[in-house]
C-alpha cells in the first residue's frame, strides 16, 4: 500500500461523477435512437403530442443531467421528478400511438424509460424498488392496448427488459459506491500512518521511546487489518489485531491531536 495524496472523499466523488456521466450519455443515446423514425416514416405519421412530449422530455433530461454533472450526484428530489416525467410520457405518448405500434420500437419512450429505471435503481435509495415499479407500471398502463394486437409479447418483454436493466444497474452502482468508500477509508489510514512517521521524524517521541514503539505497533496493526480486508483474508488477521486496532484508533487520534499542538 502506498501513501495517497488524494484527500479522503475524492475517490467517492470521482466514482459519482463517472456514474453520472455514464447515465447522461446513456440517456442522450436513448433519445437519439428514435430520430430515424420521423426520418423514415415522416413527421406526419404520428399525433403532435408524440413530438411535443419528446422535446419536453429531452429538455428535462438535459437540465437534470446538467445539474447532476455539476453536483456529481442526483438528489432524491430530482430522481422523483425524473420518474414523474417518465410516467406522464409513458402514458400520454403510448396512448397516442396506434395499439399495434404502442409496444414497438417506433415508440420513443421505451429506451428513455429504461434509462429512468436505471437512474432510479442507482439514486432512489430505499425507494428504488417502488420507483422502478412505478416506471414499469406506467409503461404497462400506457401501452396496454397493445395486448389486443399481435404486439402483446413486445409489451411484456419491454417491461421485463426495464426491470432487468434496473436490477443490474442497482447492483453495479452499489458495488462501485462500496469500492469508493473502501478507497476513502484507505486514504484516511494512509494519512494516519504518514502523520505518525512525520511525528517520529520531528522527534516528537524522543523523550518517550516506549510511547513511540507503542504508537508504531498500533499503526502496524491497523495497516495489517486494512491489507487483510483488501485481500479477502480478514478472518485470519482480525482476531489478532481487532483489539489493538480499536485502541490504536483512539490513541492514534490523541497522538495526532498532540502532534498538531506541537
Amino acid at each position: 500500500m502506498t501513501t495517497s495524496s488524494t484527500p479522503p472523499g475524492d475517490e467517492r466523488e470521482r466514482t459519482g461523477q463517472m456514474i453520472v456521466l455514464g447515465l447522461a450519455w446513456l440517456r442522450g443515446a436513448q433519445f437519439a435512437l428514435w430520430l430515424w423514425v420521423p426520418v423514415v416514416h415522416g413527421p406526419g405519421r404520428y399525433p403532435s403530442e408524440v413530438f411535443i412530449v419528446y422535446v419536453l422530455s429531452a429538455i428535462w433530461s438535459a437540465v437534470l443531467f446538467t445539474v447532476a454533472i455539476r453536483r456529481r450526484r442526483l438528489a432524491p428530489g430530482w430522481v422523483a421528478g425524473d420518474v414523474a416525467v417518465a410516467v406522464v410520457a409513458a402514458i400520454v405518448v403510448s396512448r397516442a400511438y396506434p395499439p399495434v405500434e404502442a409496444a414497438s420500437i417506433t415508440n420513443w419512450v421505451i429506451p428513455p424509460l429504461c434509462g429512468v429505471a436505471v437512474t432510479a435503481a442507482i439514486y432512489a435509495g430505499r425507494f428504488r424498488i417502488p420507483a422502478v415499479a412505478v416506471v414499469v407500471g406506467a409503461w404497462l398502463v400506457g401501452a396496454w392496448p397493445a395486448t389486443e394486437t399481435s404486439a402483446a409479447r413486445e409489451l411484456f418483454s419491454n417491461a421485463a427488459m426495464m426491470a432487468l436493466f434496473a436490477a443490474v444497474a442497482g447492483v453495479t452502482g452499489a458495488l462501485l459506491t462500496r469500492a469508493a468508500r473502501r478507497g476513502c477509508r484507505c486514504d484516511e489510514l494512509d494519512d494516519g500512518i504518514l502523520r505518525t512517521l512525520d511525528s517520529i521524524a520531528r522527534g516528537d517521541f524522543d523523550d518517550s521511546p516506549e510511547r513511540m514503539k507503542d504508537v508504531c505497533r498500533r499503526e502496524a496493526a491497523r495497516l495489517r487489518e486494512a491489507v487483510g480486508r483488501a485481500s479477502g483474508n480478514a478472518d485470519g488477521s482480525a482476531d489478532g489485531s481487532a483489539d489493538g486496532s480499536a485502541d490504536g484508533r483512539a490513541d492514534g487520534g490523541a497522538a495526532g491531536n498532540a502532534e498538531g499542538a506541537v
